[in-house]
């Protein structure tokens, strides 16, 4: 247990010492940090985006969708063994999941490149998400739950960086 909440702090520094911030609802809108400066697409906007990259990402990988990410990707960190036509649609889910497009992980084009710091913290929020599935949310006694699970949306809700309060009602 002790190792999961090391690995869970670990990821909040990560992103922490990316520039990232935790805000409530209501405080002023963090102005710094990569993330918040490379990506400018429109919200409405990002989903045709996203889209538009993962037909042009499966139309290149047409007829090899069956074989090994590896087979047919570069720079496969996580989920080796995953079929390639897969990936695509993962990656879609996180971009809705945080309400990004391609390029605040990856070089369009060059998806291989490790030139943004984002790719790297998602992968560690991946093997978070990973580790709270696996072993923490078990540990928790009396979960009403047979198989409690999260996932990027439980926090992100369409946001790069979560509210770290849920939003209030305004009383006048």
């Amino acid at each position: 247990m002790t190792r999961s909440i090391v690995l869970l702090a670990a990821c909040c520094m990560t992103a922490l010492g990316a520039g990232f911030t935790w805000q409530g609802k209501g405080d002023p809108a963090a102005t710094s940090g990569p993330a918040l400066m490379q990506d400018t697409t429109k919200h409405d906007d990002a989903g045709a985006v996203v889209e538009r990259e993962l037909a042009k990402l499966r139309g290149s990988i047409a007829g090899r969708e069956k074989q090994p990410a590896t087979e047919v990707f570069k720079n496969i960190q996580l989920f080796k063994s995953m079929e390639a036509g897969r990936l695509p649609g993962m990656m879609g889910f996180w971009s809705g999941a945080l309400g990004v497009t391609c390029k605040h992980c990856h070089v369009i084009d060059q998806w291989e490149k490790e030139d943004r710091s984002e790719k790297q913290i998602a992968r560690d929020m991946v093997q978070m998400v990973g580790e709270i599935n696996t072993h923490l949310l078990k540990n928790i006694k009396n979960l009403d739950s047979p198989e409690p699970k999260i996932g990027c949306w439980t926090c992100h809700r369409g946001k790069v960086i979560p509210e770290f309060f849920p939003p209030r009602d305004k009383k006048n």
